[in-house]
């Protein structure tokens, strides 16, 4: 059962609630069309919170896919955070442009934008979003899609940004390195799949620093090691 002071009370928090939501919604309104105003000089968390909600926002609004890389090979935390702690293997591409082959041109790479701040114009987010201006989406998406913390920079990464789906690809397997635990025998599956298409190398320790050093590998020495299946059975007396 609700009493009459309940339902005073839920309808003082909902009136409540409604003119924080009206002022809130003026706040974004004024700051979205002010073509001066940018979030990097804003540092209250207030301000702070609803920078992430709008990034959140636009975020669900793309239809737009990412595939990440990285440009290094040899990096302890690369290998630690995404080699599953060395045991994995790094694949290598090549970049070309599919347009030279079939005439349908493959999405373009970018290189990420590492930055001390995130400065975000709401003008910006304005002319994108309502008024649909090209312009300001190709900025909208390099600074939301290819920017990251100056933190990451290590991981020396790139973007293919394209549509959702099945896409033409620009991209041309050309190796796999083996990390520094990787499984011998998942090493063997892969050169013998493998074999005379790319090239293959293992990740090994230097011997007088951390640095790590990558050494190609012969797929006719991994295989002759490898273990064959048998051509023999011997049984046994029944």
């Amino acid at each position: 059962k609700v009493g009459l002071n309940d339902i005073k009370a839920i309808n003082f928090s909902k009136k409540r609630g409604d003119e924080r939501a009206r002022f809130s919604l003026k706040d974004v309104a004024y700051m979205a069309t002010n073509p001066d105003n940018g979030f990097s000089d804003i540092n209250t968390a207030e301000y702070a919170g609803l920078i992430r909600k709008i990034d959140d926002e636009i975020k669900k609004n793309y239809t737009k896919g990412v595939c990440c890389f990285s440009s290094t090979m040899d990096n302890n935390l690369l290998w630690s955070h995404y080699g599953d702690s060395h045991s994995g293997f790094c694949i290598g591409y090549e970049f070309f442009n599919p347009e030279e082959l079939n005439g349908n041109k493959g999405p373009d790479l970018h290189k990420v934008d590492y930055r001390e701040k995130r400065e975000l114009l709401t003008s910006l987010i304005y002319k994108a979003v309502i008024h649909d201006n090209i312009n300001a989406k190709n900025d909208l998406d390099s600074k939301v899609l290819l920017q990251k913390s100056k933190g990451w920079e290590y991981e020396k990464e790139w973007r293919l940004l394209d549509n959702k789906g099945s896409q033409e690809s620009s991209l041309k397997l050309i190796d796999v390195t083996f990390g520094l635990r990787c499984d011998y025998s998942m090493i063997g599956i892969i050169v013998n799949v493998l074999k005379d298409r790319v090239k293959f190398y293992k990740i090994y320790d230097a011997e007088k620093s951390f640095e790590l050093q990558r050494h190609e590998l012969e797929p006719c020495e991994i295989l002759a090691e490898y273990p064959r299946g048998t051509t023999r059975y011997c049984f046994s007396p029944i």
